[in-house]
Order: C-alpha cells, then sequence, then structure tokens
C-alpha cells in the first residue's frame, strides 16, 4: 500500500523548453524532490510518528525519465494511515507538509533558472 505525492513540472512547460533550459528545470525538480522527502522526514519526526524508524526510513523521492517529475514514496503499509488519520488517531500528514513548504517559492525558482538560461 504506502502514500505517494507528485512534485511536477508542466508537461508543455517542459516540452517547449530546449535542452539547456530543460536540465535546468530537472535539476530544480530533483533539488525540489530531494528537499521534500528530507522535510517528510523531519516531520515525521517533530510529530512523534516514529516508533521503530521504519516509517521514516521508507520515504523515499523516484524522478520521471525525463525527469520533470519527483514522486515522493513511503513503502510501509501503514504510511496512509499515519498521513491521513483513523477513527482513532489525527493525521499527520508529512507529504502534504513538505511538498506545501518546497512548493513556497518553486515557481519563482524554475522561473529563475528558465531565464538564466534563456540568457
Amino acid at each position: 500500500m504506502g502514500q505517494k505525492t507528485r512534485v511536477v513540472v508542466e508537461e508543455d512547460r517542459f516540452d517547449e523548453a530546449d535542452a539547456a533550459v530543460r536540465k535546468a528545470l530537472v535539476q530544480e525538480v530533483h533539488r525540489a524532490g530531494n528537499a521534500a522527502r528530507n522535510i517528510a522526514r523531519q516531520i515525521i519526526v517533530r510529530d512523534g510518528a516514529i516508533i521503530t524508524g521504519d516509517l521514516w526510513r521508507s520515504v523515499g523521492v523516484e524522478f520521471t525519465k525525463r525527469g520533470q517529475a519527483a514522486e515522493l514514496y513511503a513503502t510501509v503499509p501503514y504510511a496512509s494511515f499515519v498521513h491521513d488519520g483513523t477513527s482513532k488517531m489525527p493525521p499527520r500528514p508529512f507529504f502534504d507538509e513538505a511538498v506545501e513548504e518546497v512548493s513556497k517559492g518553486l515557481e519563482a525558482r524554475l522561473k529563475t533558472a528558465f531565464e538564466r538560461e534563456m540568457r
């Protein structure tokens, strides 16, 4: 089961870019994906959702073949229960909070990378 969340550069923006711009966009997506993974792990610790460390260790990030998207995941079967909560436990949305934090300024950073490569 597990849990997944994505950070994506829109396909049409990615396709319109030349090779140098695509490289800059891919680098920024990789930075954002890795940062989101690290923040999600920090949130798990902050919220006391770490007992055995299995959830923390299961949080990872994968990138699409073209690099325009990062997918955060947690592989332990109970990740969605921790993230979304249950009738007996409040939600601890570690992925949502991580993506929200990384998203702050992401568009501006992508625009800067795009403009830097267009010079």
